[in-house]
Formats: structure tokens, sequence, C-alpha cells
């Protein structure tokens, strides 16, 4: 068999999917004169699937060049559309807006950008945890009920535009876990999503079935998985879990392995985060004991730690920068920090004002950090106010700050291609 032909779907599934689309475009006519002339049964369940298939299918080629206040996730968009970027472009590799602290040049604050609310939706329970699709077409969300929910980006209109009321925004809600989901993540192709919980497993679920609500593959632990991150080519995933440990497991065969290393090099309580960096040669996480670890991506040896990151305080988030030189977290102490990834030195810490208990004493301070798709923005929770903070990484200024939020924040994830954020509560 020619090898290109090994690589393309049947003959008869590209016909039929044809046929189906050509319906759900209102060419029934067409439809039914392609169905009698290539002898393929027509079906009544008319979809858009093919078109949906060839829209995923096209930004992984690109890509691969390179019911309550308190449950309620916000998508948050600027208004200013001098901020605004192609929302179906694909994740910047490096840009010039990326984060580089040794310019001089860029200490200037920009405008503080002006975020007006653009979508909401609801869990049953609170929701945990949200994650875009590398390509921002789609947004997944879980929560503590144990659903998740996947969410089309295309299908949030502006309010001058005329929405298709048939075209809802969320596209799947997806029922497969026992115990709350702890977080999701697209597979870096857009067609599988994954997620943690409570449950000590690791779902899949494949995007591209028309319907489907159950996992396709699982992988199960004997500890509640707490946090996980995608291999950027796609075939491994890192998962952390409660008893302070990591795995990483090939995609294709399931099979996985803890790094030998000495007790003493893992986390003494639970990891909150884990992640790959750009190349997948890094592997950060964070925990519940207060510190910060950096391993080999490919080996598993840990490289260095940030003990007591954040004053002894357990370490709610972890974001690496594009170049892989610096790291955001942020912690129980109600800060969020940058970091200098090689001298583990502490560059900037951004404090959340609490204007009713200055000693930042018996209150929730559970704090959340996100950059911005290029990197020139800082995005923070203020757990004193409800609210989200605007920083410019560069200077240490606070730009602005967001209310309206009646709620704790329990995430914060920016868009990967515009200037926006999911607020999860």
């Amino acid at each position: 068999m020619d090898v290109d032909q090994e690589n393309v779907a049947n003959k008869s599934k590209v016909i039929s999917l044809i046929i189906s689309q050509l319906s759900n475009y209102g060419y029934a006519n067409l439809a039914s004169a392609i169905a009698k002339h290539t002898n393929t049964r027509m079906t009544a369940d008319s979809n858009d699937r093919l078109a949906r298939l060839v829209f995923l299918g096209e930004n992984y080629n690109e890509s691969m060049n390179v019911e309550k206040t308190n449950r309620e996730i916000n998508m948050l968009r600027v208004k200013d559309d001098s901020f605004r970027v192609r929302n179906d472009s694909v994740s910047p590799k490096v840009s010039a807006d990326e984060l580089d602290l040794g310019d001089d040049s860029m200490k200037i604050s920009p405008p503080a950008p002006r975020f007006s609310l653009w979508y909401q939706t609801s869990h049953k329970g609170p929701a945990t945890t949200a994650a875009f699709s590398r390509n921002g077409q789609y947004f997944a969300t879980g929560s503590a009920d144990s659903t998740l929910k996947v969410v089309s980006t295309e299908r949030l209109k502006t309010p001058a535009d005329k929405a298709n009321p048939d075209e809802k925004p969320v596209i799947r809600t997806l029922y497969d876990h026992r115990s709350g989901v702890n977080e999701v993540a697209f597979h870096p192709n857009g067609l599988v999503l994954a997620s943690c919980s409570d449950d000590q497993s690791v779902k899949f679920f494949d995007l591209t079935l028309a319907q489907g609500k159950r996992s396709f593959r699982f992988i199960q632990d004997n500890f509640a998985i707490t946090s996980m991150s995608f291999h950027p080519i796609g075939d491994f995933l890192a998962y952390g879990s409660s008893n302070g440990k990591f795995c990483i497991y090939d995609i294709k065969t399931l099979s996985g392995f803890t790094p030998k290393v000495g007790v003493d090099d893992f986390h003494s309580k639970k990891i909150n985060k884990i992640r790959f960096n750009h190349d997948g040669g890094l592997l950060t996480t964070c925990s519940d004991d207060g510190s910060i670890r950096l391993w080999d991506g490919i080996s598993g040896k840990n490289i260095r730690n940030f003990m007591d990151a954040h004053e002894g305080n357990p370490v709610n988030s972890l974001t690496i920068s594009k170049n892989s030189k610096y790291i955001l977290s942020s912690g129980m102490d109600a800060t969020t920090k940058l970091w200098d990834r090689n001298s583990g030195k502490v560059i900037t810490t951004f404090q959340s004002k609490n204007e009713k208990f200055p000693n930042n004493s018996n209150v929730n301070c559970s704090t959340f950090s996100s950059f911005t798709f290029n990197e020139s923005l800082i995005l923070t929770n203020n757990p004193f106010s409800d609210s989200v903070v605007c920083w410019d990484p560069r200077n240490g200024k606070m730009l602005s700050s967001y209310g309206g939020f009646s709620d704790p924040i329990r995430c914060i994830t920016a868009s990967p291609t515009e200037l926006g954020f999911i607020a999860c509560r």
C-alpha cells in the first residue's frame, strides 16, 4: 500500500462525512445526488463533523510547524481593539513581546487594558479549573461536581452580533469522574482533552466524536491526582499526586515511571501544579510543602529547589515563561513572585493588598496567577477583595484591578492567542 494512503481516512467514511456536511449546510438535494452516485447510504443524522475535523486538522498542522454565583466561570476579553489579536491565530512562538527583564527600554508600563465580561457559564458545583486549547479556539472547565465542559470561543458573540441560537458555546458536557476535577488540559493536537481528579485517575476524552460523554482511555493511580501537563510534542503526560510524587506516562502505551531519586528530592506534601516548559526539557512542580522544584524533563533528575518559596506557605500555582528564564508562582501568603530560574532569586514580588486585615491574618489568602498570551502582563487574583489584578512584570507596578466577582477565585487562565482570561469560582 502507498505510504500516503496509509495516512488518510477510508474512502467510504470521507464520502459519508461529505454527505452529512452538505445536508447540514442545507444542500439536501446535492447530498442525495452524491449518495446515489456513490452508492452511499443516506442517514437522517446530518452533522458538521467534517467541518470540525477540518478545522482541528488545519490548526494542528499549523501548530506542528513549530446555578450559583460561586460556581461560575467568567470569560473576560479586553474592550480596546488596540489590545486585540486575531482569535484564529495559532499560539505565538517567540515574539518581540516575550518577557525579557534585561531590556531597560521595556521598563515603561503599558496602559492598563479594559476587560469586560464576555461570557459566563456554570457547573452545579464550584468551578475549580480551566484550560485553553493551544490555538485558543476552545476552553475547558472542571468542577468539584466531577463534570467537565468544553466551550467554543468562536461561538462567543459580541453584544452587537446576532448569535445563531443553535450554536451554543458549550459544545460538550463530560461525565466520567467519581470525584472533583482538579485540572484539565488539551493535548497539543487539540483533539483530546485530559482531566485529573481526586478519584485517583486521569481521563482522556475524544473531542472529534459528535456524541459521547465518557472517556476512551484512562490512567489509574493509588493517590489523588492533583495536576498534570502534556509534553509539548504530545507523546507524554506528567502528573503530580497527593503523595508529593509525580509520574511521566507514555500516552500511546500508557506505561509510566516515577523518577528514581532520593526520598528527600520529592515533595513531602501534595503537588499543586506540574508544568513542562516550551520544549519539554524542563519540568517544574510546586507543593503544599512550600517548595518549588525543578526537574530534568527527560531523566526526571532533580535539578534545583526553591525552598520556602512563599515563606513556608503552600505554593498554589506555577507558570514557566516561554524562554524558560523565569518562573511565576503564587502562594497562600497572598503574594505572587517572579523568579530567575537559573539563580533561584526573586526578581519581583507582587503583593495583594488587604484593606480590612492589614496583617493578612485569619482570611483566605489563596492566590493564583498567569502570564497574558504575550507575557507583557501578569494577572493575579486578590483574595481579600475577590478581584483580578493586572501587573507589569518588568517593574512590578499594579496597572489596574477588576472587581465584580462576588466569591473567591479558584483559578485564572489566560488565553494563548488574545488578551483575555478565564476566572473560575
